[in-house]
């Protein structure tokens, strides 16, 4: 996809569909420290953005990701969480609010990582 503006409004010059997907994670900067708590904003096959009031990280930093998905009666019987690493290829400041917004690209894909039995 080709990036700018045409007659028809902005370009998205994203390869992978976004997803607006929103659920509970945690990120750290791999292998130190306590993770930081935030809300998934969209997610694709390359990556995801999410938001949270935590220390600004620097591009190119390498975050340890969690995402928690709920069960959901009816749906899925368990929930679980999946873990991933990405990293971060935009930062900005939240539009509403204290906090970031992160984008990041996978490094490694999400995978269970625990399972929550209800």
């Amino acid at each position: 996809m080709h990036g700018g503006i045409t007659f028809f409004g902005p370009v998205d010059r994203r390869a992978a569909q976004r997803l607006p997907l929103r659920f509970e994670v945690r990120w750290r900067p791999y292998g130190t420290g306590r993770f930081c708590p935030g809300t998934s904003i969209d997610i694709s096959s390359d990556g995801m953005a999410m938001a949270g009031n935590c220390d600004r990280i620097l591009l190119g930093t390498l975050l340890e990701v969690q995402i928690i998905i709920p069960s959901l009666h009816g749906v899925l019987e368990w929930g679980g969480v999946l873990g991933c690493v990405i990293e971060v290829i935009r930062v900005a400041k939240a539009q509403s609010g204290p906090g970031h917004v992160l984008a990041g690209r996978f490094c490694t894909r999400p995978r269970l990582v625990a399972v929550a039995c209800t």
